[in-house]
C-alpha cells in the first residue's frame, strides 16, 4: 500500500473519542473530464456525511459541484472506486478533512493535478492567490 494511504489509514485508526461524531464521514474521489488545453486538474477529492453515491449525484447534476466544474473547465466524470473502495470512513470532522489532504496529495503524487480544498496543492493555490490578491 502506498505510504500516504497508509497515513490515512493511521489516521482513522487513531482517531480520539472526544471529536468523534454519530455519523460518519467519508472520502470520495472522481475523475475530472477537462473542456480546456493543457487542464491542471485530473481528480477531484472530497469528504461528506452523506453517502458517498448521494454527494455523487449533486456534483453530477451539478447542485453542488466543485469550483472548476461550475467555472465550465471540467465535467464531473466517474467515481474513483478503484482508490475509495480501500479507504476507511472517519467520525472526526477535522480527521476527515486531514484525510481529504492526504488523498489528494496521493493523487498529485500518483496521477498528478487533484483538486481539493485541503492538500499541499489546495495550500499553493490558496498562497498564490494571495499574492495575486496582494
Amino acid at each position: 500500500m502506498h505510504p500516504t494511504l497508509q497515513r490515512i489509514h493511521q489516521l482513522a485508526a487513531n482517531e480520539p473519542d472526544s471529536h468523534r461524531q454519530k455519523a460518519p464521514y467519508h472520502l470520495y474521489a472522481y475523475q475530472l473530464i477537462p473542456l480546456m488545453d493543457e487542464p491542471e486538474f485530473a481528480t477531484y477529492i472530497g469528504e461528506t456525511g452523506k453517502s458517498v453515491d448521494q454527494r455523487y449525484s449533486e456534483h453530477a447534476d451539478g447542485s453542488r459541484t466543485c469550483w472548476p466544474v461550475r467555472r465550465g473547465e471540467y465535467e464531473v466524470g466517474p467515481l474513483r472506486r478503484d482508490v475509495m473502495e480501500a479507504l476507511p470512513s472517519f467520525k472526526c470532522r477535522e480527521c476527515v478533512e486531514q484525510a481529504e489532504g492526504l488523498l489528494a496529495d496521493y493523487f498529485d503524487e500518483t496521477e498528478g493535478g487533484a483538486y481539493s480544498n485541503n492538500g499541499q496543492s489546495a495550500d499553493l493555490r490558496r498562497n498564490e492567490q494571495e499574492a495575486g490578491d496582494a
